[in-house]
């Protein structure tokens, strides 16, 4: 046992020894460690980065007491993709006391609510929750209650609950608000509570919940309408419950449905997520991956370049390490030594990425686009974090070192020609330093390529104008809350006003309304049958995403009709029910005929109705970009006449000469002149509405290209330095053939060709590297295959370029200097 406790004394005093050995090492190369000690904050900063984020989406539980029990729930199609869920299966599938505590739809936000207690409306994002939707999150209102018992009952849901931003930027932090009343769509609403600040219902940008209520239109099985962002419904599994058992229950659940109801429910089924995970979008999930890729490649360019850096002063450390051999020293407390400096050097350059990621970390989350992440998620440099960082910081100073370490001890250092500087390097520490090269190269490559794909994706989506003109053009949404207008006709003649009233401004070209603008995805689907053809059941029926529009939507967005005719005026109420298509619809459904005088077996779009109509095809149009870049999916798309299908949430669409501020506080006042309590909410061009639908793309393009930038900086550092290394250890050769008459070209082509040859070989393995990555790259592209030429000789032409410049500066000053002073130095 004391022996023991001896040989640990001595190792924790070896260590001390070493580590003190290596700061006093490293300050005598100050260059050489600075560009090392950047190299590694560099590669653990951007982890520590990521790993912050990753934790706080992916990782951490949400900050709910009952988080590992919640769950989300949807129904599925026949087809295999989640579906909102109908009244009547919602319950079927939640009315199961032996796998759930609690359960709650929910529905939206769609269009939001219209606050009209002051002296402007003001529009508010708001979601609607079953009654128990906050006891199943254990979340308790700051002030006031939640919903209970009875608030989701038809004639009992004018009850409110604020979260607490809404609460102090458009009510003042009014504590006395609680029990008082303000106007919703011009009806009365209590509020009832009001949620804690620094929640997930604080950060999240739903603004207020509404009780969620079934009137008697909504009870049935075919009418798809309860849909959340994480769920058509999230569910409170009861302790001892998993995910896995309750997902088989529930699969029972949906065959008996299937049986009983095979009108509506054959061929459908339920999908069960553990809450957690649903939060995470699939887009969000898929960009976190790339960049914990490209960041883990980054890393390990990190860690090559320090171990150049580090096989580099191994060689010119041989002296030194053949006196410590001289005295005793083992091959193993050699590579206790050296392996000792690299994990010192690499965690004292972990101290300033951590630095560096705690200082930009704020900002770059605060630069994020509102929402991009869940509100579950807190992101931030936590202890977590610290340890992580060590961790990689430890690991990067082992990888780094150990061959280095490895190959330094191997060399026979007992020899003279260790004793003296004037021999060579040995043959493991060339070979050694030209795959380190290699590798540098390639693990650049990769991601330079990965960048350039990831640009001329973005790229194209700049370029490419959803097949509609948007300069010029306006557009917002037109929230109709009003219980007056809930009548049809009168909400048609009520939109009539509104166009009117905006047409008439001087400077307005052109004004339509539609449901869903550019850009923002649609508000409808519908499963139809081609009439005509062998019947299908409905519950297999293939989808269309459906539109309604006005009359001159086309025309202002630009839209081209290919075959037959627009919508006009006289597609109205009363009318035969038309319906012009998409290319993409008549491309899959029409290819061999022409779809014009086709007729489509559909339920009518309004909410609640189930009847089926039949709707003449009467044109077919260019696609238009329905939804936002980050889905890359084209649609079939079918759009109605909004007369003939009204909602009470449009947009309006303006194309105007006018400059954009002028034309919308004109067309705001025009709107406020038919109804001075309609807002017209998130007015603005559509080249916006275009912006932000590629922020999520932009995102990824800008951190990646950021990656191989400077990963391609950190090449270019280890070529320089392998060109040095190999001027210094060549320079009495260099001498000797300048001496025999050797051109100053000639020594750089020696030099740069040595290392173009090693650059030819990392191109050549980052390619084959590439090519596998690229394929994983592309669900992110746009217009742009994996495999693309351009990219691939932008990116070889750019590394080469580096490369051959790298090369060249240390070679072209060894060839500048004079050779009798060369040989005496050699």
């Amino acid at each position: 046992m004391l022996l023991l406790r001896r040989r640990g004394f001595r190792w924790l005093d070896e260590a001390n020894t070493d580590v003190r050995f290596a700061v006093r090492s490293f300050a005598a190369t100050p260059g050489i460690t600075a560009v090392a000690l950047l190299t590694i904050a560099v590669g653990i900063g951007a982890s520590a980065a990521l790993f912050s984020a990753m934790d706080a989406v992916l990782l951490q539980r949400p900050a709910y007491p009952t988080a590992d029990r919640l769950v989300a729930i949807w129904e599925r199609r026949p087809t295999g993709e989640r579906n909102a869920i109908s009244t009547r299966s919602y319950r079927a599938y939640t009315d199961q006391p032996s796998l759930f505590e609690r359960s709650a739809a929910t529905v939206g936000p769609f269009g939001g609510v219209t606050l009209t207690s002051g002296d402007s409306p003001v529009q508010l994002r708001a979601i609607r929750v079953g009654a128990s939707y906050f006891d199943i999150f254990g979340a308790r209102a700051l002030l006031g209650r939640t919903f209970g018992p009875g608030d989701d009952l038809p004639g009992h849901d004018h009850v409110i609950v604020l979260s607490h931003s809404l609460w102090v930027s458009q009510f003042g932090s009014d504590a006395t608000l609680v029990g008082r009343s303000i106007q919703l769509d011009g009806e009365p609403y209590t509020v009832v509570g009001v949620m804690p600040p620094d929640t997930p219902f604080d950060r999240s940008w739903i603004q207020l919940w509404m009780p969620l209520a079934f009137g008697p239109d909504r009870l049935n099985r075919t009418d798809h309408w309860i849909f959340g962002f994480t769920g058509g419904a999230v569910a409170l599994l009861k302790p001892g419950v998993t995910v896995d058992s309750a997902r088989a229950q529930l699969d029972v659940v949906a065959s008996r449905l299937a049986r009983t109801h095979p009108d509506s429910n054959e061929g459908w089924g339920v999908e069960l997520e553990p809450y957690r995970t649903a939060v995470v979008g699939k887009d969000l999930h898929r960009s976190l991956y790339l960049l914990l890729g490209a960041v883990g490649c980054l890393l390990l360019l990190a860690c090559v370049n320090v171990a150049h850096i580090l096989t580099t002063r191994g060689v010119a450390r041989e002296k030194e390490l053949a006196i410590r051999v001289a005295l005793g020293a083992g091959r193993g407390r050699l590579v206790r030594q050296l392996l000792t400096e690299s994990v010192a050097l690499s965690v004292a350059g972990g101290v300033p990425g951590v630095a560096l990621a705690y200082g930009a970390l704020p900002p770059f989350i605060a630069a994020l686009p509102r929402y991009a992440l869940p509100a579950e998620a807190s992101v931030m440099v936590d202890a977590r974090v610290l340890v992580v960082a060590l961790a990689l910081s430890i690991i990067a100073g082992t990888t780094s070192g150990v061959l280095p370490a490895l190959k330094a001890s191997r060399r026979r250092l007992s020899e003279p020609a260790a004793m003296h500087t004037r021999g060579g390097p040995s043959r493991d520490a060339r070979r050694l330093q030209g795959v380190l090269s290699v590798s540098e190269v390639a693990l650049a490559l990769v991601l330079v390529i990965a960048a350039g794909l990831l640009i001329r994706s973005f790229l194209n989506m700049r370029r490419d104008d959803g097949g509609i003109r948007s300069s010029h053009l306006l557009a917002g949404y037109l929230p109709v809350r009003d219980s007056r207008l809930s009548d049809p006709e009168r909400l048609v003649l009520y939109f009539r006003q509104i166009v009117d009233a905006v047409q008439s401004i001087p400077g307005i070209d052109q004004v339509a309304l539609a449901d869903g603008l550019p850009f923002e995805g649609v508000m409808r689907n519908a499963f139809f049958q081609i009439v005509g053809r062998a019947a299908v059941d409905r519950t297999r029926r293939p989808l269309a995403s459906i539109k309604g529009v006005g009359d001159a939507y086309f025309s202002t967005l630009g839209l081209r009709v290919r075959r037959g005719r627009p919508l006009n005026a006289t597609d109205r109420a009363g009318s035969p029910y038309v319906v012009v298509i998409n290319s993409t619809m008549a491309r899959r459904f029409f290819p061999d005929e022409d779809p014009v005088g086709q007729r489509l077996l559909m339920q009518q779009t309004r909410p609640g109705t189930n009847v089926e109509i039949p709707w003449e095809i009467v044109g077919v149009i260019d696609d238009e970009r329905i939804m936002p870049f980050s889905d890359k999916s084209n649609y079939p798309a079918a759009y109605v006449p909004l007369e003939q299908s009204p909602t009470s949430v449009v947009g309006l669409v303006v194309r105007t000469d006018l400059e954009v501020a002028s034309a919308q506080a004109a067309i705001r006042s025009a709107v406020t002149a038919v109804n001075k309590d309609q807002p017209l909410t998130d007015f603005r061009t559509v080249e916006h509405f275009k912006a932000d639908s590629m922020v999520s793309d932009g995102l990824r393009m800008a951190l990646v290209a950021l990656f191989a930038a400077v990963a391609t900086f950190l090449a270019a550092i280890g070529l320089v330095g392998m060109a040095s290394f190999a001027v210094q250890q060549r320079a009495h050769e260099m001498g000797i053939r300048a001496a025999l008459g050797a051109q100053p070209s000639d020594l750089v082509g020696l030099v740069v060709g040595h290392g173009l040859a090693l650059t030819a070989v990392g191109l050549l393995v980052g390619l084959l590297g590439a090519f596998g990555v690229a394929q994983l790259l592309s669900s992110f592209l746009f217009g742009v295959e994996p495999i693309d030429p351009m990219t691939i000789g932008i990116s070889l032409g750019i590394l080469g370029s580096v490369a051959a410049l790298a090369c060249y500066v240390p070679a072209r000053r060894l060839a500048t200097l004079d050779p009798l002073l060369t040989l005496r130095r050699g």
